[in-house]
């Protein structure tokens, strides 16, 4: 069985990585899976960005038949 190890970094360039942590391997090959991390990105995230990208249908408030009997 393979170890694998998660760790975070940053992308310093196209080619370059800066791990937080040090990775456990001495030498040899690493395959290296590359995801973003989308919890640093709160910061960027404002009131409106999403306006006109989200599209609500016009039946959508409608009332629904099933419904009827609670009512």
């Amino acid at each position: 069985m393979m170890p694998i190890t998660t760790t975070y970094g940053e992308m310093l360039d196209e080619k370059t990585i800066s791990l937080l942590e040090p990775v456990p391997f001495k030498k040899g090959k690493l395959k290296v899976i590359i995801t973003p991390d989308f919890r640093t990105t709160k910061g960027n995230r404002h009131f409106g960005m999403f306006n006109g990208r989200i599209l609500i249908h016009p039946q959508f408030y409608d009332p629904i038949d099933d419904f009827q009997d609670y009512m």
